[in-house]
């Protein structure tokens, strides 16, 4: 059960009808396999033409996960999520489409603790170090925006 994700999800025109509609709503299960997943299109004041979607998967002994991808003209999103018995993945791709402009992150954590986080722009970032409330945090931003 791989995790996908993409930064843009497509909005479909509805013929002949206004506003959001379900386009799809599908499920495949048992106790120990399944998947699911449900999606949305159509015009809504005022971002237009959107699209929306999610679905869950699992197996047992295996994994879990899930992902969502909503896009518009203006903004794109795909994310997604793995749980297997000894860590998580989870990674979103964002797009800024009327700024050609796009990041994705990609977490890792494990059972023991450790993690790995990797961020990825198409602008150049700075990103800064520091501790809030005790915690270690990194914050990053763009350079030229």
């Amino acid at each position: 059960m791989a995790m996908q994700m993409s930064a843009f999800a497509a909005p479909q025109q509805q013929s002949g009808s206004s506003g959001v509609q379900i386009t799809s709503l599908e499920k495949n299960a048992t106790s120990t396999v399944g998947s699911g997943n449900v999606a949305a299109a159509g015009n809504l004041t005022p971002f237009g033409d959107i699209g929306v979607g999610c679905g869950i998967n699992w197996k047992a002994d295996t994994s879990y996960g899930g992902g969502l991808q909503a896009g518009s003209s203006d903004f794109g999103l795909g994310s997604g999520f793995t749980m297997t018995p000894g860590s998580i993945r989870i990674g979103a791709g964002i797009g800024m489409n009327t700024a050609n402009a796009s990041a994705s992150i990609q977490f890792t954590g494990s059972k023991n603790g450790s993690i790995e986080l990797v961020f990825e722009s198409t602008s150049p970032v700075v990103c800064t170090p520091g501790t809030k409330d005790g915690k270690s945090i990194v914050s990053c931003k763009t350079i030229n925006a």
